[in-house]
């Protein structure tokens, strides 16, 4: 998902990023990397399109940006990376 275009917002748990390439839905994995080393992890808590929530974003979307709520809080200079299904390795 690359790094967040706003934020973070709303205590530090919100941000706007770029459309995903692949299917992002609540629930999801999602992980923030930051100097080479996965510095987050937790799940999406909310997907909102044009201040609307929606329970995921599928890759024919028109929405150009979404906003995204996780479980911990972003920092700046995170790359964000979602898991496309649970891993046995990290949710086990």
């Amino acid at each position: 998902m690359g790094e967040p275009i706003e934020g973070p917002f709303k205590d530090n748990s919100v941000v706007v990023v770029r459309k995903p390439i692949c299917r992002v839905c609540v629930g999801q994995a999602i992980f923030g990397v930051r100097e080479g080393r996965v510095d987050r992890m937790g799940e999406v808590k909310e997907i909102q399109v044009d201040d609307a929530p929606v329970n995921s974003i599928e890759t024919e979307s028109p929405a150009t940006e979404i906003g995204l709520r996780a479980d911990f809080k972003f920092t700046k200079g995170t790359r964000l990376y979602v898991l496309e299904k649970k891993d046995e390795v990290v949710w086990g």
